[in-house]
């Protein structure tokens, strides 16, 4: 456990053999800062006097990984951060925990080469 309630776990791994080769890459993080922030303009009793409880927090996540078999590669990654929020734009409930932002980037992206002779080379590739 880091500061401010902030928990991490990640791992790497990579090997090569014969006609095969790759490299895996993972991690998770959870950050849990202030229990409670206060937002004087929403300071009523109808909104927890502007306090927002257990609203300060991130959840972050990322796997990557990068493949090669024969005349093949893959590389992917796969990611996401989201935040909670206790206030937000446009229509809200106040210190509602399902207030949040998420943003994902994701990729894969697979290649073909094949070498006919050292001038003449044939690579096809597709990517989402």
């Amino acid at each position: 456990m880091g500061s401010f309630g902030e928990k991490k776990a990640s791992r790497d791994v990579g090997g090569t053999r014969s006609w095969r080769e790759g490299a895996a890459s993972g991690s998770v993080l959870n950050k849990c800062r202030k229990h409670s922030i206060y937002f004087p303009e929403a300071d009523s009793p109808a909104t927890n006097d502007g306090r927002g409880i257990d609203m300060h927090s991130e959840k972050v996540y990322h796997l990557f990984g990068d493949f090669t078999w024969h005349n093949w590669q893959v590389t992917a990654l796969f990611g996401g951060t989201q935040r909670s929020q206790p206030i937000s734009w446009g229509p809200v409930i106040f210190n509602d925990r399902g207030t949040r932002v998420t943003d994902l980037r994701n990729y894969i992206e697979a290649t073909y080469t094949h070498r006919f002779d050292a001038a003449r080379v044939l690579e096809w590739s597709t990517s989402l």
